[in-house]
């Protein structure tokens, strides 16, 4: 019995701490394995819902009966922002001569559209005859302007909405919302980059 312990204290003692200590980082190991892993799928299932909806989304809008007309966005540098979208459609308005593409810029914040003094002989107008009126543009700034109507196509819609003539040709047409924006629900898909004008269900 004392040659058998003499030999176990030969061969040194178990080091009972270093096994516990490597027993703790193989747990910690496992732990931060795992958590990557969790970490993984939680990330491609993010990225695989937000591709899906985004489909699904874009499916439901598109497939609507009631959708008029899509725009892809006017992208543009714009100097100390980069590369930013422009809310811009060309729409047929009625001339004398027919119907003629012109690109208008969607400005929820105007209260009607406007259009460059020269198209109103196109349109058939004569300036001197069409009331005059204040016009207040961006910067509350004014000027004189006048009152009128014009024909437009959205898609296949006919629809004919206030506008007014500026003093100036060099001015941006708009649609504002007048007419417009009270009977088509406009939708700004981000997303996909691209405007989608649907004819109201309940118009307001």
């Amino acid at each position: 019995m004392d040659e058998y312990q003499q030999g176990q204290t030969i061969q040194g003692p178990i080091n009972l701490t270093q096994e516990i200590k490597l027993t703790s980082n193989d747990y910690l190991e496992f732990g931060l394995r795992l958590f990557l892993v969790v970490m993984i799928i939680f990330g491609l299932i993010a990225i695989s819902y937000f591709f899906i909806s985004r489909s699904i989304s874009t499916k439901i809008l598109t497939s609507k009966k009631n959708i008029l007309f899509v725009s892809p966005y006017k992208m543009m540098i714009l100097e100390g922002f980069g590369v930013v979208s422009e809310p811009e459609v060309s729409l047929d308005v009625k001339l004398k001569t027919g119907y003629q593409k012109i690109k208008f810029l969607l400005d929820s914040g105007a209260v009607v559209s406007s259009l460059p003094r020269g198209l109103a002989g196109k349109m058939g107008y004569d300036l001197a005859f069409l009331p005059r009126t204040v016009f207040y543009g961006y910067g509350n700034k004014s000027s004189f302007s006048y009152k009128a109507e014009m024909t437009i196509k959205v898609g296949q819609k006919e629809i004919t909405i206030p506008v007014v003539f500026t003093e100036m040709d060099n001015t941006q047409p708009l649609i504002g919302r007048k007419g417009f924006f009270d009977n088509f629900a406009i939708i700004f898909d981000a997303g996909n980059k691209q405007i989608i004008i649907s004819e109201k269900k309940y118009k307001s």
